[in-house]
């Protein structure tokens, strides 16, 4: 069995400038050469000037906490351009400080989201229940969402992770179905079952994404505020307004006033 070899740095970078003990030697060429002596002569003027090269790892270990939830280490070594073996470092804390450079880069950087990473299944979990508790069939949803009933029974079980594609296509289903009412008899009696709240229930009060937001009937206040925005769908409606003007007024998207009003008129 043959190991891989790891690809030299281009010439020109710090790290093949300077080498690495023990793996490979320092560059001598003009490009390394030029690189070296201006990092020295930067570290210099710093330690002149009482400028730490080395500042706390721990905003840049949030940020790369951050940064996890959406991209792979290989994506995000990649955009750092570094390895992925030092940023898992700084993210366990083995490595307690980083270099300013360094952390200006973490700090700064916004890779593109890995497809494939599992991610919080926070709110796929309760989009799936929602819209069985509207009466949406498992199977349905599955091939809305271009999956198996088999995967969409064991997501509406309550899984830690899902992989993101999968988040995906369930929010895009989602919005295709959450403004409407399914004929599935059994879906909605387990989602009652359970206590699975529907689709106008997150309208109202917000945070399907939100692992922190109640499942179950919220504050006084809340209730409140949400059968104050009713109120105003009716009133609104009365005049004539049309179903987007009356969202855009009262902060509720255009399915979810059409049904409001489809309610008060049956």
């Amino acid at each position: 069995m043959t190991t891989a070899t790891r690809p030299l740095p281009p010439h020109g970078t710090y790290a093949r400038a300077n080498g690495s003990p023990g793996r490979r030697q320092p560059c001598h060429c003009e490009p390394c050469t030029t690189t070296r002596t201006r990092r020295k002569k930067a570290e210099r003027i710093d330690r002149q000037r009482g400028v730490p090269r080395l500042i706390d790892a721990a905003p840049a270990r949030a940020r790369i906490a951050e940064l996890r939830a959406t991209t792979g280490w290989d994506d995000l070594a990649a955009a750092l351009g570094t390895r992925p073996g030092h940023l898992r470092d700084i993210a366990n804390g083995t490595v307690t400080h980083v270099r300013r450079s360094t952390h200006e880069r973490i700090m700064a950087v916004q890779p593109p989201a890995t497809p494939g990473l599992y991610i919080d299944a926070t709110g796929t979990v309760r989009r799936i229940r929602a819209l069985m508790a509207a009466g949406h069939a498992q199977h349905t949803i599955a091939a809305l969402a271009g999956s198996t009933q088999y995967r969409i029974s064991l997501a509406s079980q309550g899984p830690a992770r899902v992989r993101r594609m999968f988040a995906d296509k369930i929010a895009d289903t989602y919005r295709e179905l959450a403004g409407t009412t399914g004929t599935s008899a059994r879906a909605r009696t387990i989602a009652a079952a359970a206590g699975w709240p529907d689709p106008l229930w997150w309208e109202d009060y917000g945070g399907l994404d939100d692992p922190k937001a109640p499942e179950t009937e919220p504050q006084q206040n809340q209730r409140t505020e949400a059968a104050y925005k009713a109120g105003e769908v009716r009133h609104l409606a009365s005049y004539g307004l049309k179903p987007d003007e009356i969202a855009a007024r009262v902060g509720y998207s255009t399915g979810y006033v059409e049904q409001l009003i489809a309610r008060e008129a049956s």
